[in-house]
C-alpha cells in the first residue's frame, strides 16, 4: 500500500472515531432543586428581624436579671456568642451573661391591705440561684436574719384565680425543700437537686396567665411562679398549703416570678459568667442577662440602654 491510500486510512479512521464519540452522552440528567432556608437559632421564637425588647427598673447597687430562651433547630450541636453595647457609657451599668441560671431574691414585705407590700429592707432576706431548664430543679439557697435552729421550707405557692377570697398556695403547689438555720439563723445550701415532676410556674396556677405583677408589684416579669422562704411549722407537706397557719412576718416572699421548665435534659447550674455557650442539636438552652447597676449612679443620667447581640460563631 502507497503513502497515498495509507493516509486516507488514517484520516478514514479519525472520521469513524469522532462520530462514534459524538453519540455518547455526556451526563445522564440535571436535578435542579430549589433550596428555601429558614434562620437555625431562634431567641425567645422569633427571627432575626423582629426586635426583642424589655423594660427593667432598678436602684443603685442592684442586680437586674432577665432570661430568654435560645432554640437550636438543626443537625448540630450550635456555638452562640453574646456582645453587649451601653449607652451611655459611662460605667452606670456593667453586664454579664449566664447559661441557664438565674437569680431570684426572697424578701420579708410589710403588708398593707391585699394588692400592696413594699419590702422591708433590712438583713433578713435570702438568694436562690437556680437553673432554667432541666430534668431535676437544682438551686443554691443563703439566707440570713432568720429565726436560729429553725426548719424552713422552700415552697413554690400557686395562686387560683380569686386569690385573696381562696388561697392557700396549693393550686397545685410543691415543696422545692427544707433546711434548717444555723445558731446565726443563716442557711447556706451548696448545691441541692430536687425531683419536683413539673414545670415551673404549673397549670392551674393563675399566675400563668391570670394575674400581671408588673402593675402593682413591679416586677420584671408579669406571669411566672412564686417561691417563698417559709417556717416549716406553717406549711403542710401533704397539703401543699400554709392555710390556716399565716404569720407573713416570719416569710421571705418572691420579688419576681420564675419559670422553671422541666424537660429531660441534664443541664445543671452555671455560675460563671460567659461570653459563648454551646446549644445542642434539636434543643433549647437559656440565656440570663444580669445587668448590675452602679450604687453611686446618677439617676438623671439614665435611662441606659443595653444592647445584646447574639451571633454565629465562626
Amino acid at each position: 500500500m502507497n503513502r497515498k491510500k495509507t493516509a486516507l486510512l488514517a484520516l478514514a479512521l479519525i472520521l469513524c472515531v469522532g462520530m462514534v464519540s459524538a453519540g455518547l452522552l455526556s451526563y445522564y440528567a440535571k436535578i435542579e432543586t430549589t433550596v428555601n432556608v429558614a434562620q437555625g437559632i431562634l431567641v425567645d421564637g422569633q427571627g432575626y428581624e423582629t426586635p426583642i425588647t424589655e423594660t427593667i427598673t432598678g436602684a443603685g447597687g442592684k442586680k437586674l436579671y432577665s432570661w430568654h430562651t435560645i432554640t437550636n433547630l438543626g443537625d448540630s450541636p450550635a456555638i452562640v456568642t453574646f456582645d453587649s453595647n451601653v449607652a451611655p457609657s459611662d460605667g452606670g451599668v456593667t453586664v454579664e451573661y449566664f447559661e441557664n441560671t438565674a437569680v431570684l431574691i426572697l424578701e420579708n414585705k410589710q403588708p398593707i391591705g391585699t394588692d400592696h407590700w413594699p419590702i422591708i429592707y433590712d438583713d433578713t432576706k435570702a438568694i436562690l440561684t437556680y437553673n432554667l431548664i432541666g430534668k431535676n430543679f437544682v438551686y443554691t439557697l443563703e439566707a440570713s436574719g432568720l429565726k436560729p435552729g429553725t426548719d424552713y421550707s422552700l415552697i413554690y405557692y400557686a395562686d387560683f384565680e380569686d386569690r385573696f377570697a381562696n388561697w392557700g398556695g396549693n393550686n397545685p403547689g410543691a415543696l422545692l425543700g427544707t433546711f434548717t438555720t444555723d445558731e446565726n439563723g443563716n442557711i447556706l445550701l451548696t448545691e441541692h437537686v430536687e425531683d419536683i415532676g413539673m414545670s415551673l410556674p404549673c397549670s392551674p396556677d393563675a399566675n400563668i396567665d391570670v394575674h400581671d405583677y408588673t402593675t402593682l408589684d413591679g416586677y420584671v416579669h408579669a406571669h411566672g411562679a412564686k417561691i417563698w422562704l417559709v417556717p416549716s411549722s406553717d406549711y403542710d407537706e401533704i397539703s401543699k398549703t400554709i392555710y390556716p397557719n399565716w404569720h407573713p412576718e416570719s416569710y421571705l416572699f418572691e420579688t419576681d416570678l420564675i419559670s422553671y421548665s422541666n424537660l429531660n435534659i441534664d443541664y445543671g447550674l452555671n455560675t460563671e459568667s460567659v461570653d459563648s455557650f454551646t446549644i445542642p442539636a434539636h434543643s433549647t438552652a437559656s440565656l440570663v442577662i444580669c445587668i448590675t447597676v452602679n450604687t453611686a449612679i446618677d439617676p438623671s443620667t439614665g435611662p441606659y440602654l443595653v444592647t445584646t447581640t447574639v451571633s454565629p460563631t465562626e
